[in-house]
């Protein structure tokens, strides 16, 4: 991602495009996203494949701009008008809770 944000410079508009430019629509980010997944699973042992969706992209990117540059900045990269919304988006997983409590002993 680093590599083709900075191919691409300050340039405005979408991110993801087609080969001719345009926006990708929904369907079609979701199957380059799985196509991705099946390329990275392909050659892991079955107990070490993981699922991929934009949905957990989407939770990941708010986790951490929340973690890094706080709650705020999530809120307004999210597009949500009310704060209880991007809660369910930064919600620490369970190992980082556990390590955030086990730092505190």
């Amino acid at each position: 991602m680093e590599a083709w944000l900075k191919e691409r410079g300050d340039k405005l508009g979408p991110i993801f495009t087609t080969s001719h430019g345009h926006r990708l629509g929904r369907k079609q980010f979701y199957e380059v996203v799985k196509r991705v997944e099946r390329q990275a699973n392909a050659h892991l042992p079955a107990k070490e494949r993981f699922t991929i969706t934009p949905h957990v992209l989407r939770h990941t990117f708010l986790r951490k701009l929340a973690e890094t540059k706080g709650i705020q900045y999530a809120k307004e990269a999210s597009g949500h008008k009310r704060d209880r919304y991007v809660w369910r988006y930064v919600k620490p997983d369970q190992q980082t809770l556990a390590e955030a409590v086990g730092a505190l002993e």
